[in-house]
């Protein structure tokens, strides 16, 4: 799991970084793949990609 350097915002959606069509409302594991979603900040993934 990943850590990051400060709290992340209620209400953060997380995406899946191969299926970025997958949202949730906070942690999960993607349906598609069972990767670790990642919290989007900005309309981003972490790693900076649009999503």
């Amino acid at each position: 799991m990943h850590h990051y350097p400060q709290p992340l915002p209620d209400g953060t959606v997380y995406t899946c970084p191969i299926h970025p069509e997958i949202r949730h409302a906070g942690p999960g594991v993607c349906p598609q793949c069972g990767r670790v979603l990642e919290p989007m900040l900005n309309g981003a993934d972490v790693i900076g990609r649009p999503v």
